[in-house]
């Protein structure tokens, strides 16, 4: 199935990032970078050999092509371009992510629908906020690949930061989740091997997501997915390196921590941790899609209400369907592991050992 998206724009910035200058990428070699848009063959690497010749040249060409967007996404004075050209109608409102409301918005200048953010300068006027605005907008630009969301521009009005991306109008996994109840085999297969590459590569990056949620994954028009939300995702030197929350914090970074019936365990005691918590998240996800249920429910609050969920998810107290075959208890139970060393995605052979997973067994 070939995807009839457009390629990614190429998109780069001044050294003072006041002017939007659209022109063809180059990897740090100089050559121009070729991007393949059909995803169809994205999810082949899934159940296959590791030492693909063809799946380890790409992920270092990706890493090379992220390194020197980036290189480029950082100027010495961070400050964004003022678009007085372009018009914009706004259409509807889309449900909010971190740090922005969202709008489908009409574009008079390429006659296209697209995605309109935007965030308030008065309510984002501590430094600290405005730092993680750079970051995610920074990591958004860096980000090219066929399941992360495709970064177009950004702009400011005297009161208003805004980037424009991508409109995808498939709507979000988890309206799809909630309205069929629960996702047949072959789909969760699907949706869930796509997930496992954007994880992949975003740990290739070197960037930790750290708040994958149904909500921050939306359908494409060809039906394949892309993450969205990159507000609460961690850009280090490496994805194994261990941090917490609190150092985070003391740095300066203050993104929020996921909320409780999400929160890893490692965040729960207040460890060190590292690329892991994906892998958590990602099993809570995957067990939404294929059963239709949260692995932790999340209950009213009350006075012992935080207590009661560090509890259920220190027990492991989930329920496992009595249609659960075997494969399915296994792959939830090793990605479910409360020690982070021990998950599934980080011990072994790492993501591969996701990828050749027997609940992925035929997915292509």
């Amino acid at each position: 199935m070939r995807s009839n998206a457009p390629r990614p724009r190429r998109i780069t910035f001044d050294h003072d990032e006041r002017i939007i200058i659209c022109k063809p990428d180059t990897s740090a070699s100089g050559n121009t970078c070729s991007f393949e848009e059909n995803r169809a063959t994205f999810t082949q690497p899934i159940h296959t050999d590791p030492l693909d010749d063809n799946w380890i040249p790409y992920m270092r060409e990706c890493r090379e092509r992220f390194a020197f967007r980036l290189f480029y996404a950082l100027p010495s004075n961070p400050k964004t371009p003022y678009v007085i050209n372009q018009s914009f109608k706004i259409l509807s409102k889309l449900p909010s992510i971190t740090h922005y409301e969202q709008y489908l918005a009409w574009n008079d200048v390429n006659k296209k629908t697209l995605t309109l953010r935007i965030a308030s300068k008065r309510e984002i006027s501590n430094k600290f906020r405005t730092k993680e605005l750079l970051d995610e907008k920074h990591l958004m630009f860096c980000c090219e690949y066929p399941f992360t969301i495709d970064f177009i521009a950004h702009f400011q009005t005297p009161h208003l930061l805004c980037m424009l991306v991508e409109q995808l109008p498939g709507g979000h996994l988890q309206d799809l989740v909630e309205k069929s109840g629960k996702v047949p085999f072959k789909y969760a297969q699907f949706y869930g091997g796509q997930i496992v590459l954007a994880l992949e590569y975003l740990h290739n990056m070197s960037v930790i997501l750290r708040d994958l949620r149904l909500d921050s994954i939306v359908i494409c028009e060809d039906g394949y997915v892309k993450l969205t939300d990159l507000g609460n995702a961690i850009s280090t030197s490496s994805a194994d390196k261990l941090t917490t929350w609190f150092e985070d914090y003391r740095a300066g970074v203050t993104k929020m921590v996921p909320r409780l019936g999400f929160r890893p365990p490692e965040v729960w005691k207040g460890q060190a941790y590292n690329s892991a918590v994906d892998w958590w998240s990602f099993g809570l996800v995957l067990y939404k899609i294929y059963s239709g249920n949260d692995c932790f429910p999340e209950e009213p609050p009350s006075q012992f209400y935080e207590e009661q969920m560090k509890r259920k998810i220190f027990d492991l107290h989930y329920d496992t369907p009595r249609w659960f075959t075997a494969a399915d208890r296994k792959i939830f139970k090793e990605l479910l592991t409360l020690d982070p060393n021990e998950r599934l995605g980080t011990v072994g052979d790492g993501v591969y050992s996701i990828k050749t997973h027997a609940w992925f067994k035929g997915n292509s």
